[in-house]
């Protein structure tokens, strides 16, 4: 699972900083090194309007990858929010939010999740009930370059966690945060960058979070950070 932090077209022209977007060849690269799923509610999800939203879920589509965070209308939103994964008898619900958009308004037609911990909360309780046996949110959060999470992004774990989350993931600081349980609950508050050409300190160092969900013989599911 990464965070697709741009929009993909297959047309020229691409862009950098500040409104993304990249070929689709990201897509294939990223399929060729065997990712699973796009991360794709970040500041940058609607840097290409409603097509560059849509047009980067049909492409990552076209390449097997999943993704969460963004929908292409009320639908898409409700087939798949939650994402659910199985993975060897195990049930995963994978859930995706962002702090914003860059002040580029939400269009009607499309939908971004943001964080809303009514909503969020809504939202775990959902993902048990259709039978998680484990729920992952991955939030776009923090302060940019800070190595420390600060307070709103501790809160909101906490809420999370309490409402049922069993892992919380976080990015957007570009910079690798602290990692801590919570109650057995792992909360990774920044991976930082696994591709970036930005000049900033500490910006071309990443974390992978390795993390077991595993069944116990006795049904139990365990998370294991």
């Amino acid at each position: 699972v990464v965070n697709l932090e741009t929009t993909l077209s297959k047309e020229a022209p691409f862009s950098g900083y500040p409104l993304f977007r990249s070929p689709s060849e990201v897509a294939s690269s990223l399929a060729n090194a065997g990712v699973d799923v796009a991360i794709t509610a970040n500041n940058h999800s609607l840097d290409s309007g409603v097509s560059g939203l849509v047009t980067t879920i049909d492409i990552l589509e076209e390449h097997d990858i999943k993704s969460v965070g963004t929908y292409k209308d009320s639908i898409d939103y409700v087939n798949r929010n939650p994402l659910i994964l199985n993975s060897k008898g195990v049930k995963i619900a994978l859930l995706s939010y962002t702090y914003g958009t860059n002040g580029i308004p939400m269009p009607e037609e499309v939908g971004v999740n943001l964080i809303d911990t009514v909503q969020m909360k809504r939202d775990i309780a959902h993902s048990l009930a259709m039978g998680a046996d484990c729920v992952i949110s991955y939030l776009h959060w923090g302060a940019e370059y800070s190595h420390r999470p600060n307070r709103e992004q501790r809160q909101i774990a906490q809420t999370l966690h309490r409402a049922g989350c069993q892992v919380v993931v976080g990015s957007h600081p570009h910079v690798v945060q602290d990692c801590q349980t919570i109650d057995s609950v792992p909360v990774v508050y920044s991976l930082g960058n696994a591709v970036s050409n930005m000049s900033a300190p500490n910006t071309q160092i990443e974390l992978m979070a390795d993390i077991r969900i595993v069944r116990r013989p006795n049904g139990d599911i365990e998370v294991l950070p």
